[in-house]
């Protein structure tokens, strides 16, 4: 039987495979687990930490390049590349002196498309004048006056150009500014306007028809708004565009109303109603009560309107307004109800076509005044106190003024003529409403120039025989008032400017003649009825008709 032998393994094995013989036997495996935990969070803090960091950058609002320096912001640093990035082009490329882009996003298109937003700097001419780029909203350019407070000059309430001052004011150059850089301000800055006097806030917002944007609704609350009374309103340029409609401006004249009605009966409400205290009522409510803010409203220039602005919303407007006495009304479209009827027809079975609207299609070749003339009649019986008109650039529709004011005339009307005019008997019984012998029997001024003159290089083609009677007279004085030579522009082609020049020329000379008999046939109404004529300002002459 073979003897069974047992053999020690513990003594082959090595002195690494023995357990260590020190204190720390236990503690080395934990401690090993509890390092790792100890790194994971470490880690995730400085990654937390570095998450909020990147958070900060993000949402910092980003500053153009040409106000950072002006605010004082620090220019942020560019992202770093990534490693392991190769630069294109090799090494040749980069000697032949191109220009790597650099890292992180594109800047956006408002910081590379000044020009949309603000305004270029003026040009200097050698003269002494400044000509300044018109400001471009998006991408459309919007009516604007011709002239800076046009309409404040105009009525007398401004003597001068501020921008052909030299030096200009600092209050013009600050409220330019303003007007310019008008897409800056918020709805914060709009109620810090508040604080400024009503006077200086008003001349604003002649500044922002000629330079600025269009405005809308809250900027003119906010120009407006406060305890003190306006008595200049100009908004030239500005109503009938973006929000600014005049059912928009009637609503804040509403609001204004209504909220002054309001604090009247609460103050009346507040007081004692014992006859003892009668005194101290009437003295209460006499410190306390403000009139309406537009009550005290007479000027008012609803001038250069978009040509889809609505007459209907204008007979609305002006029954909120009844003491206006200077109106502006400059570069208006054709007085109609209807504008999207015009070339509309209404086709019966038994007889011919009608239009449907109060004007059709060809109103203005026949020279079809009946409608202009029925909406300017609603107009006048609205403003009774009205002295001063202003229709600058209507000369299509101006003649609707004379419409059934006296008898219909047969040939051409000299000024101031004391006879009266050749009536046609077939058409005598045509008198119905006087416009100018009624409503506005106050008016005493009234603008009716074309916006533009001809030069003497357009007038010089025309022979007194070309023309008819009633032009015959306005070429003469226009050859007396007129001292400009012209500047004969030339152009390469087969069209000859000249006829150009003669051909509107020729047009001006058709409107001006029509504008003057219709003035001159209101004088002769007046006179009659011995009220004193009209002053009438063809833009080049300025006398009574």
């Amino acid at each position: 039987m073979p003897k069974k032998r047992s053999y020690n393994f513990k003594a082959l094995q090595g002195a690494s495979a023995s357990p260590p013989h020190n204190s720390h036997k236990d503690v080395g495996a934990s401690s090993v687990n509890a390092r790792l935990q100890e790194l994971r969070r470490l880690e995730s803090r400085e990654a937390a930490a570095r998450k909020r960091e990147i958070a900060e950058l993000v949402n910092q609002k980003s500053v153009p390049p040409h106000l950072r320096g002006i605010l004082g912001v620090p220019e942020s640093a560019p992202p770093k590349p990534k490693a392991g990035a190769r630069a294109r082009g090799g090494v040749r490329h980069r000697l032949a002196g191109s220009t790597r882009q650099p890292p992180g996003p594109a800047p956006p298109k408002s910081w590379l498309r000044r020009s949309n937003f603000v305004w270029a700097p003026s040009l200097t001419l050698p003269s002494g004048r400044s000509l300044t780029r018109r400001f471009k909203y998006g991408q459309a350019d919007h009516e604007r006056p011709a002239t800076l407070l046009r309409f404040a000059r105009l009525t007398g309430r401004e003597s001068g150009n501020p921008e052909e001052r030299r030096p200009p004011s600092l209050l013009h150059l600050a409220l330019r500014t303003a007007a310019q850089c008008w897409e800056l301000f918020d709805d914060d800055d709009l109620s810090a306007l508040s604080e400024l006097p009503i006077q200086l806030r008003v001349r604003l917002l002649s500044y922002l028809g000629y330079y600025g944007p269009p405005v809308g609704g809250v900027t003119l609350d906010a120009l407006t708004c406060g305890a003190d009374g306006v008595t200049l309103l100009d908004l030239g340029g500005l109503v009938g565009h973006n929000t600014l409609s005049l059912p928009r401006v009637a609503k804040s004249i509403k609001a204004d109303t209504s909220s002054r009605t309001l604090a009247i009966d609460h103050i009346a409400d507040s007081v004692s109603d014992s006859w003892e205290h009668a005194d101290e009522l009437m003295t209460h409510v006499a410190s306390r009560i403000v009139k309406p803010q537009f009550n005290m409203l007479t000027h008012l220039c609803l001038s250069d309107p978009p040509q889809n602005i609505l007459w209907r919303d204008l007979l609305s407007f002006s029954k909120l307004l009844p003491g206006v006495t200077h109106l502006s009304l400059a570069r208006w479209p054709r007085p109609t109800l209807t504008p999207n009827l015009t070339t509309a027809t209404v086709v019966g079975l038994q007889g011919p076509e009608v239009a449907a609207g109060g004007s059709h299609y060809y109103s203005e070749l026949d020279d079809d005044m009946y409608e202009p003339f029925c909406v300017l009649r609603r107009l006048s019986a609205n403003l009774l106190c009205l002295q001063w008109l202003d229709l600058e650039g209507c000369a299509s529709w101006a003649p609707a003024l004379a419409v059934q004011a006296v008898p219909p005339v047969v040939g051409h009307v000299e000024t101031n003529a004391d006879v009266p005019p050749t009536v046609d008997p077939w058409r005598q019984s045509g008198a119905a409403s006087l416009i100018f012998l009624e409503t506005w029997e106050n008016v005493s001024y009234l603008n009716v120039s074309q916006g533009w003159v001809p030069s003497l290089t357009s007038l010089s083609g025309f022979s007194e025989k070309d023309l008819v009677e009633g032009q015959r007279s306005i070429y003469k004085d226009l050859l007396k008032t007129q001292t400009d030579p012209g500047i004969a522009m030339g152009y390469s082609g087969d069209t000859d400017p000249f006829e150009i020049e003669k051909k509107r020329a020729k047009i001006w000379l058709q409107c001006e003649s029509k504008t003057r008999a219709a003035c001159s046939l209101i004088n002769w109404g007046r006179r009659e009825r011995n009220v004193r004529p009209l002053t009438v300002d063809f833009g080049w002459m300025q006398k009574p008709a």
